[in-house]
Parts: structure tokens; sequence; C-alpha cells
């Protein structure tokens, strides 16, 4: 087994922690295909500042050649931190080099169980932000409307869509998708941007737990510490001059977690919603942002809407 020292949450303390916590963790973590020994440390609070050659070189090791970098660059540190003001700490995943295990074949049979499941208004991975769309989807309903989703690896949310009644629900995903269901459509994204007319506009796009994970090079996307803003500026463009976009991401006290994602607190936030009209939200209060969040448990449900351009 590699030895790799990482700090992440503890899955036996509460939801949220207090900022003052002490994070020290001995938990083996389960990365793609690789196995790591995480040992016991503290959360590094501006690992790009400190990280040295030597540590750099350390770590290195824990990656297969093709796998995303174990570390942020030291030459996009000042970018990634917005220069020092959010920390980044360590939480390693690769979803690139073992692209069979991280985008498998989905059956017709599981896509349907997942549609009765969510019939019954249960909850998959991200538990309370799935009850907090479903609340979302009352005041603002997708039946008869053309819906995108903006990142994808398990067909869950594609369920959620087929379930509340959506005349079409597309996918759009860096990797080639194979979800077995004759009313899901799924298209990458150089698929896309080849003929973005062929796909029209929608009525309504989706993110959930998507755009935290955009440049950090998880899912052999390329790095680009702004990627997650120029993905929401993007979503516009998709969206019918009255649609509507479902935001969901981890929101808490700023971090960057390399390379599982980011954390959106009162310097990110603002400005991944720059340029959105709020029209409504599930979940949130203005106080999550001051909160150490433990994984990602806590991911709030945004429902926002194009700002009409100055005249």
């Amino acid at each position: 087994m590699l030895t790799v020292r990482f700090a992440i949450p503890d899955a036996s303390d509460p939801d949220v922690l207090d900022a003052s916590t002490p994070r020290i963790f001995t938990e083996p973590l389960y990365v793609a295909s690789r196995e790591f020994e995480i040992v016991s440390g503290p959360i590094v609070s501006s690992f790009c500042a400190s990280a040295s050659a030597s540590s750099r070189a350390e770590f290195s090791v824990a990656a297969r050649d093709d796998a995303p970098p174990v570390l942020p660059p030291a030459d996009l540190c000042d970018a990634y931190t917005l220069g020092d003001r959010i920390p980044v700490s360590r939480w390693y995943f690769d979803d690139k080099s073992d692209k069979e295990q991280s985008y498998q074949h989905r059956t017709r049979d599981e896509i349907t169980s997942f549609m009765e499941e969510i019939e019954n208004q249960q909850t998959y991975y991200y538990g309370q932000t799935d009850t907090w769309l479903y609340s979302a989807l009352q005041t603002f309903p997708i039946k008869d409307k053309r819906v995108l989703l903006m990142g994808s690896n398990v067909p869950w949310y594609e369920s959620v869509c087929l379930v509340h009644g959506a005349a079409e629900c597309v996918t759009l995903e860096y990797n080639e998708l194979s979800y077995e269901h004759e009313r899901l459509t799924t298209v990458t994204v150089e698929e896309y941007e080849r003929d973005p007319g062929k796909y029209g506009k929608f009525d309504m796009v989706w993110s959930i737990s998507s755009f935290e994970h955009d440049g950090l090079g998880r899912y052999g996307d390329p790095l680009n510490p702004s990627a997650d803003l120029e993905a929401m500026a993007k979503a516009a463009s998709y969206l019918r001059p009255d649609g509507l976009m479902v935001v969901s991401v981890p929101v808490g006290k700023d971090e960057v977690r390399w390379n599982e994602g980011r954390v959106y607190g009162r310097i990110r936030l603002p400005m991944l919603l720059s340029g959105w009209d709020l029209v409504g939200t599930e979940g949130f209060s203005d106080s999550d942002l001051d909160k150490v969040v433990r994984s990602h448990s806590h991911q709030p449900v945004f429902v926002v809407k194009r700002q009409a351009p100055e005249l």
C-alpha cells in the first residue's frame, strides 16, 4: 500500500464541524482502483504556499503516469487560492486513468430502479440535497420541458428528470456515457461544441455537484483555476431567454480540496453566481458560509435566472 499524507473529513464527525475543530485522520481512502493509506496529520491551511520541491516529489509517486496531478502546480497556486485568500487541503481522487470504473455502463433496469426510489422520495449519494431538489421542483416544475444536465457519471439525476415528467433529458459530460434508456440523451462536450445548434436551447439547466470539480483535473479535465466560473457562465448559453438554472455545490468556509473539489463560501460563492438573479433556494442559510463542511454533505440548491443585460 502506498503511503500518502491526506487530510480528509472523518465520517464519524457531525455533518458540519466548527472551524476550530482539528481534523486529523487515519482512515484508508479508496481512490479509483488505487488504495492509499492516510497518515494522520492536520489539514494544511495553504498547501500551495508551503509545498517544497521535496514534498512535491514525495507525493508525485502516489499517482500513475497518466493520473491527475497529486498536487496543485506551483505556478497556478496564486490563481487557485485567489492570492492566498482561499486555503488548499488535500483529498485526492483519480477518475481519469480508470474510466471503466468511473464511467460504467448503466442498464435500463438500473435506471428503472432509480426511478422507483425517486418516486418514493428516497435519496442517493448526496442525501439531503436530493430532498431539497425535490422541493425546488415543486416550485419550479419541469413537466413537458427540455432539461440539460451538466456533468454525470451515475444517472440518478437523469432519473429524477424522467420521474418529474420532462419532455427531454439531455446530459452534457466531458467523458462518454453509456446510459441505456430511450428517453435519455447523452452528449460529450466535444460533440456539442461541433454543432451546438443541433441540440437547441433548454428550459432548465441542472448542475448538481459538478462545477466544484471543474479545472482540478480529477476527471481528466484541463487544469484551470477559473473553470467552475467559466462553466457557470457558459450554462447561460444553453438556456432559453426565460430559462432557469438549478445549481448545487458544497457550501461552507471557502476551500480548495485538491483534487476532490471546491467549497464555496463568502469569497467564491458570489463569484459563481455573478450575472445571475437568485429566484429560489432550498437548504441554504447565510451562516452556512462560515462553517467547515464535512465531506460533500452540505450542498444547498440554488435556482437562478440570467440577469437582464443592461441597456
